[in-house]
């Protein structure tokens, strides 16, 4: 009888360890996977906003349209075609519905919005003058702090993050 109890135990530990395995590497790749998509966003919006002013006359129009913390809108040859595209990136509601979910979103000209990020997601913007002093005015913008976040919705233990941030700052070079 008593070995019956202690295989038991010993049975009853073994599976406890290999569901407490499983779990933690699904956890690590639900992680890897935010923090990869994340960069993939930041990237972009990054790669984005270093043309901003690019090929445009920025002593006649500002290369800044919207400044807000949600939202940028500027114009630049982000194609480097020798025609000026405007470029507009900003967080939403989710199109299709999910509470509590939103994408940062990105539309060049008139075509279809691409999906850059979505989920518990969110960003913010913060703009910079030549003296590194916050702004909202477009046309003394200089430098764009991107800040990205996004909730591991899968985070099964307390010894990983639940929320990834990623952070650019980027200095368009047409605007120096």
């Amino acid at each position: 009888v008593g070995s019956i109890a202690l295989r038991g135990v010993i049975l009853a530990l073994v599976m406890n360890l290999i569901l407490t395995l499983r779990d933690a590497e699904y956890e690590r790749t639900s992680a890897a996977s935010t923090i990869q998509n994340l960069a993939t966003a930041a990237r972009v919006i990054e790669k984005d906003l270093k043309y901003a002013g690019y090929y445009a006359d920025t002593t006649a129009i500002t290369a800044f349209l919207v400044a807000t913390n949600d939202r940028v809108q500027f114009v630049g040859d982000i194609d480097n075609n020798l025609l000026i595209d405007t470029i507009d990136i900003w967080l939403a509601d989710d199109p299709s519905g999910e509470p509590n979910s939103k994408v940062i979103a990105r539309k060049v000209g008139n075509g279809l919005p691409l999906y850059l990020a979505q989920g518990s997601v969110s960003m913010n913007l913060q703009y910079y003058d030549s003296l590194g002093v916050a702004t909202l005015v477009t046309n003394e913008i200089l430098a764009i702090s991107v800040l990205l976040s996004q909730r591991n919705e899968y985070s099964m233990t307390d010894t990983s993050s639940s929320v990834i941030k990623r952070e650019v700052l980027v200095f368009p070079a047409n605007l120096q």
